[in-house]
């Protein structure tokens, strides 16, 4: 187990490293396009990258959220739960910049699932995305089935787990990972750092004119 946790976040943090050295490179040059990391696979004898497996979760508002949500968007999504004292605080300001930052965009959406479904239901988040000024028609905060919001984590190549060593008892990633309109990854972004959000919107910019 040691060696696999291991070798997955050597693994990740490669892909992010590379991924940040892209992200500043395309910076300020907004006709650069933006790698794609999602996994691959061969279909049909051709090697194909993977878009985002099917999915169904409840938002905020009690309104069934699944990839018709976001077709044709771009998205930004993360891993968080509402009692988190630690990274949370500082991820959840960030995507709320987003929030503003494109909160006039139709091709924009932004997407939380919560890795404590079980405290975290409807009504909890509906709280707390009304603390954030957050609405549904551009930010979904999800809640359901646990192995489903976990499988997602793991699709996604971030980490979400329950861990009692863990401030507030679940560890996860920090990271914003940046979804196309054909569900394929084109970035990850630490999600605690302004500048790297900075750098997260001139890549959505970049995106949508693709």
């Amino acid at each position: 187990m040691w060696r696999f946790n291991f070798f997955f976040q050597f693994v990740l943090i490669t892909i992010i490293g590379l991924n940040l050295f892209s992200c500043k490179s395309n910076e300020g040059d907004n006709s650069s396009k933006l790698q794609i990391y999602s996994k691959k696979e061969v279909i049909d004898g051709k090697e194909q990258h993977i878009p985002i497996p099917e999915f169904e979760f409840t938002n905020q508002d009690g309104q069934t959220v699944n990839n018709a949500t976001f077709k044709n968007k771009v998205y930004v999504t993360d891993f968080f739960f509402t009692t988190c004292p630690d990274i949370c605080i500082r991820m959840s300001a960030q995507m709320a910049r987003l929030h503003e930052a494109f909160k006039d965009s139709n091709d924009v959406m932004l997407l939380s699932h919560s890795i404590n479904p079980e405290y975290d239901n409807v009504d909890v988040l509906k709280a707390y995305s009304e603390k954030l000024g957050a609405t549904s028609e551009k930010w979904h905060m999800v809640t359901g089935e646990r192995s489903e919001i976990y499988g997602m984590a793991k699709f996604l190549m971030v980490t979400a787990l329950e861990d009692p060593k863990a401030p507030g008892g679940y560890a996860h990633s920090g990271h914003f990972i940046l979804i196309d309109k054909n569900g394929l990854i084109r970035g990850y972004y630490d999600g605690t750092d302004e500048m790297e959000v900075t750098i997260l919107i001139d890549n959505l910019k970049t995106l949508l004119k693709e």
